[in-house]
């Protein structure tokens, strides 16, 4: 343990040096193809975790719960509280079932939760003559059905976008030019908080509350598909074995999301992640059956340690 834990730190070590020694990096080099791609990826999740619609839900809440005929004022107290609390959760859950899969499964969570919630203002024969309905259109039943939804989508999202996004993007860049990255990556969320800032009252005058229950439920499914097909898995890995990782491959190729289709969790896959990119292998082909085994042996140790 003593000499893997020396050789992590020597590497560590020798990579800040030959940060250090070639001075500050250009921002030509955050635009090369290496690290083009990782940029991309990350506005893309910072933009996703706007358009996920938690924000719609945080600056309107009183407006939503208004329409539905419910005490708006109590609700969103619910609410601030569900994501206060929920929060701290993912101090536990993103380094033992890793960041993918808890952006996945959330964003699965928040696409069903807004979906259900639409669901049942169809279901109660609302009419949006209007912008809203009326109060007396939904029963204090039905009504108390769109606050469970919206609380289950808060839910969703404290426990893994809203965190999580922030953990991916701080570490899918190599350290040299990681400032500049996160940098931007940041500056493309707030384009995308101020687009749900300025559009959100339109949507609810256009497209009323189910409306846009329907269409967060869309933009989530979306977000879901995106992480499955180009996100890779980074837990366990240090910063050179995600450089690595990314050097000369697609992000389609490194999000190995057909190892997510075929395990139907992340566990594998993530511990594959770990021993390929420690024995320095690139793809599936470098897997021998001694591999194999060591894999093998590397999921029963993370299941021991879980346990």
């Amino acid at each position: 343990m003593a000499s893997v834990v020396g050789e992590e730190l020597e590497e560590i070590s020798s990579t800040l040096e030959a940060a250090r020694l070639a001075g500050d990096a250009r921002w030509s080099e955050v635009v090369n193809k290496e690290n083009f791609k990782r940029l991309v990826l990350g506005m893309i999740v910072q933009l996703f975790q706007q358009f996920t619609g938690m924000n719609i839900i945080m600056y309107y809440s009183t407006r939503i719960f208004q329409k539905v005929g419910v005490q708006e004022f109590v609700a969103t107290a619910v609410v601030g509280i569900i994501n206060f609390v929920t929060t701290f959760g993912t101090l536990v859950l993103v380094d033992k079932y890793g960041r993918k899969s808890l952006l996945l499964g959330g964003g699965m969570g928040m696409s069903v939760s807004v979906a259900l919630g639409g669901v049942v203002i169809v279901l109660s024969g609302a009419t949006f003559s209007s912008d809203q309905c009326s109060s007396d259109q939904l029963s204090k039943f039905q009504g108390g059905l769109v606050v469970f939804c919206v609380c289950l989508f808060v839910f969703s999202f404290a426990l893994t976008w809203g965190p999580v996004a922030w953990v991916v993007t701080s570490e899918i860049f190599p350290l040299r030019v990681r400032g500049k990255c996160v940098s931007i990556t940041t500056a493309s969320n707030w384009t995308g908080n101020f687009l749900i800032g300025y559009g959100t009252p339109l949507l609810l005058a256009s497209l009323g509350v189910k409306g846009t229950f329907f269409l967060m439920a869309v933009c989530n499914a979306a977000a879901t598909f995106f992480i499955l097909i180009s996100l890779p898995e980074t837990k366990g890995l240090s910063l050179e074995q995600i450089d690595k990782m990314f050097s000369g491959r697609s992000l389609l190729e490194v999000s190995e999301y057909r190892h997510y289709l075929r395990c139907g969790c992340c566990r594998k896959s993530t511990s594959r992640h770990r021993l390929r990119f420690s024995l320095g292998g690139d793809d599936d082909d470098d897997m021998t059956p001694e591999s194999d085994d060591k894999e093998e042996l590397l999921i029963d140790d993370e299941k021991a340690t879980s346990l």
